[in-house]
């Protein structure tokens, strides 16, 4: 979801974005290191975007997003429609924003996990 494709196709509605498929944005994470965790995502789980963004799941009140695992438009239909419901329900809404928000999928983040995998490797030895 981006809120440049937002703004181009319908507009900010109460200062919340919008959930929009954004084609515009060549990675998952594009953007996201400048703090704009505001843009919630509707991807298909594979490669780097099943590892980024959590599936939001109402009753823990986790997630950063909205995943779906088929490859096919109902599928993908479904997410758009479950992004929208909660969507409308702000408190829902604002929470998923927070949660991106306090995630960090930064470079550093990352070479940190290689880094403890690698000394529990060496530990083993």
């Amino acid at each position: 979801i981006s809120r440049r494709t937002n703004d181009r196709l319908s507009g900010d509605i109460a200062g919340r974005t919008r959930p929009v498929l954004d084609d515009e944005r060549p990675t998952e994470t594009l953007g996201k290191p400048f703090g704009d965790q505001t843009n919630i995502d509707i991807v298909r789980a594979t490669g780097g975007l099943d590892d980024t963004v959590e599936d939001f799941n109402p009753n823990r009140g986790t997630g950063t997003g909205f995943k779906f695992r088929e490859y096919n438009a109902s599928a993908l239909l479904e997410k758009i429609r479950e992004a929208l419901y909660f969507y409308s329900k702000p408190e829902a809404w604002q929470k998923i924003q927070l949660n991106g928000m306090a995630r960090d999928n930064s470079w550093d983040a990352a070479a940190q996990k290689y880094i403890q995998l690698y000394q529990e490797i060496i530990e083993l030895q």
